[in-house]
């Protein structure tokens, strides 16, 4: 079934990648997304920006404390 909420703590940017891909399209229309080190590790924002790019992510990034992120999907 769909989640409610998923928190990615994947430091590269083929494990954000593959994690985003995998479990992004399971997470339910109001769920969220928790991306850990966002803040701090280049790959890992790159990794983030890319897939939000090509599936057309609008939604804003809110800040947590300097290094994870969360946005609520649409």
């Amino acid at each position: 079934g769909p989640f409610s909420l998923i928190r990615l703590d994947g430091d590269l940017y083929e494990s954000t990648m593959d994690a985003l891909e995998a479990l992004y399209p399971k997470v339910s229309s109001g769920g969220f997304v928790i991306i850990d080190d966002f803040g701090v590790i280049p790959a890992c924002r790159k990794a983030v920006m890319d897939y939000r790019a090509r599936t057309g992510i609008v939604a804003v990034i809110r800040d947590i404390d300097g290094v994870g992120v969360w946005w609520r999907k649409p």
